[in-house]
C-alpha cells in the first residue's frame, strides 16, 4: 500500500478509495488501534504523512468478492506461494 500511495502522489492524485479485508489496514493509520510493532508504527506514520486522503472501505474476506480474491492471489504470489493470477 505504501508504494501505491507513493505512486498516487507522483501522479498528483491526492485522494483514493482503499478496499481492505484486514481491519488493521485502516485502524493503525487512523489511530483506532495502537500500533505497537515497528512495522505497524512505520506503516501508520507513512500513511498519515502521505498527504493522500483515503476513503476506507471494508470488504468481507473469503466471501467470493472478485477483487478481494484477486488481491489475495497477488499477495500469495508476492510471498512466493500460490498460483500466479490469470
Amino acid at each position: 500500500m505504501l508504494e501505491s500511495l507513493s505512486w498516487l502522489k507522483s501522479q498528483n492524485i491526492l485522494s483514493c478509495d482503499i478496499y481492505y479485508d484486514y481491519a488493521g489496514v485502516e485502524m493503525w493509520p487512523t489511530g483506532a488501534w495502537k500500533a505497537n510493532k515497528d512495522l505497524t508504527k512505520r506503516y501508520a506514520r507513512e500513511v498519515r504523512d502521505s498527504g493522500v486522503v483515503i476513503r476506507w472501505n471494508k470488504v468481507k474476506s473469503h466471501s467470493g468478492d472478485r477483487w478481494n480474491d484477486h488481491a489475495d492471489l497477488l499477495a500469495k504470489r508476492g510471498a512466493g506461494g500460490g498460483n500466479p493470477p490469470a
